[in-house]
């Protein structure tokens, strides 16, 4: 969750330019702030919210980073809309507008330069490719499971489709050879299988 410096000085100034009236957007912007950090921290906020029936089903408390970037973004334009204010009390009315509109450019521009929108910054196709070669290499040292479109368990199928009625499947001498699954055969199949 990158906001720049800029952004957070921004946002910082228009937290503190009004900070009576804004407080409780400071307060949620804060509780937002302690939910992403999930169960890493002592004491966690997402511990005690993770047990409620709707949010239980959330896996991740990284998901609360879309409300503090829209609080963060909010408060960067009050820190904005303060300093235009700052500018324009103090005599340099004209050049507010232009200072303004210079600060939004660098802030965009430093954003599209940490997330590789331009190609001045990092290279993201550089560290695509060592993250995509890292999970893979763990990826492939996991063990496989078969599933239903696997060819173990279709080769599976049409040896129960071919077997003799009345036989079950485990007991014919093909399917004894074959690996175990990790999915064990339901009376369902076992039925549909011997009826064939």
């Amino acid at each position: 969750m990158y906001i720049g410096v800029v952004a957070g000085i921004l946002a910082l100034a228009g937290i503190a330019a009004d900070a009576r009236r804004r407080w409780p957007w400071a307060v949620a912007l804060l509780l937002g702030v302690w939910l992403c950090f999930g169960n890493r921290i002592p004491v966690s906020l997402w511990s005690a919210i993770h047990e409620l029936p709707v949010l239980s089903s959330m896996r991740v408390a990284q998901r609360f980073r879309i409300g503090v970037v829209l609080f963060l973004a909010l408060f960067a334009g009050f820190g904005l809309d303060a300093l235009v204010r700052l500018l324009a009390r103090g005599g340099a009315a004209r050049f507010a507008r232009p200072i303004a509109l210079t600060i939004v450019g660098v802030v965009l521009a430093d954003l599209l330069w940490v997330n590789g929108g331009s190609g001045a910054g990092p290279s993201r196709s550089r560290r695509s490719q060592h993250t995509g070669a890292a999970i893979s290499a763990k990826c492939s040292a996991l063990p496989t499971m078969t599933t239903a479109g696997s060819s173990t368990a279709r080769a599976r199928r049409t040896r129960a489709r071919s077997a003799p009625r009345g036989s079950s499947p485990r007991s014919s001498p093909t399917s004894a050879s074959s690996k175990p699954t990790n999915r064990p055969w339901s009376a369902r199949t076992r039925r549909s299988a011997s009826s064939r």
